[in-house]
């Protein structure tokens, strides 16, 4: 979908100053006045020299403060509503957690979500200076939930992911650098406006991100699926439980696929 500003006044019943709208809207005057003078939002009403909002700027600059709340830039929500920033039907934009939030909707205890932050495991998003997280945190953590659930350590578990984000941090530093050097770099020779270049920044990082979670993602589950079927063979065991697994494993595959 393609998110646009509000473009039918015929509902409004009031007439209001930008103050009173931003108030309504939890929104300082500053923002709404950047949004407006931006044409993300109508232009007011003219009466003389009174500007005068309706229900459709309120509706507006609420659709934009829920973007900001979930993490979008001004910049961002810039492109979103003038129709450049492409999001797939269907794509939600992810809810920010506190890590209080975090903890009570997953029903982790505080003291285990901060082990597996200062391991590296979860990996917050600042959000206006606050780290926050979203669902595919909870995720995370539902998954380990159920690792402890069939008996693993807690204790060999957060060493695991210790050793785990150590091993990655290299690698998404060495996946930066190649982006800055062959795509962010050229793209300052280019002359181009600041939009320009926010426009082509999120165009490749909407191809960056999904295509280094997909590779990076499938690489790790066929390895780990190898070496457990390695270690099967390696100690002998039946070969019925050896094609259990095989067959495991192509229900998992598929199961990725769909």
């Amino acid at each position: 979908m393609r998110i646009r500003k509000v473009e039918d006044r015929t509902q409004d019943t009031e007439r209001l100053n930008l103050a009173d709208v931003a108030e309504r809207v939890g929104m300082s005057v500053n923002s709404a006045r950047w949004y407006q003078q931006r044409d993300l939002i109508l232009p007011p009403e003219q009466d003389g020299s009174s500007e005068w909002y309706g229900d459709a700027h309120v509706e507006c600059l609420i659709g934009i403060r829920d973007l900001e709340r979930q993490g979008f830039t001004p910049a961002a929500i810039h492109l979103l509503l003038t129709g450049r920033l492409y999001v797939p039907p269907g794509v939600e934009t992810p809810e920010l957690l506190t890590a209080e939030e975090l903890s009570a909707e997953s029903g982790v205890p505080q003291e285990l979500i901060d082990s597996v932050i200062r391991v590296g495991l979860l990996v917050p998003r600042t959000h206006k200076g606050e780290p926050r997280f979203t669902d595919a945190d909870l995720n995370v953590l539902a998954a380990g939930l159920r690792l402890l659930e069939i008996g693993l350590p807690v204790a060999e578990l957060l060493g695991l992911a210790r050793r785990h984000a150590e091993a990655v941090r290299p690698i998404a530093e060495s996946a930066v650098a190649m982006y800055e050097n062959h795509l962010y770099a050229p793209l300052r020779q280019r002359g181009l406006t600041a939009e320009e270049r926010a426009a082509f920044l999120v165009d490749t990082f909407c191809v960056l991100f999904p295509a280094g979670e997909l590779l990076v993602t499938s690489h790790f589950a066929r390895v780990l699926l190898q070496i457990a079927q390695d270690h099967l063979e390696a100690m002998d065991e039946p070969k019925d439980t050896i094609e259990a697994t095989e067959e495991a494993t192509r229900i998992l595959e598929r199961s990725r696929l769909t």
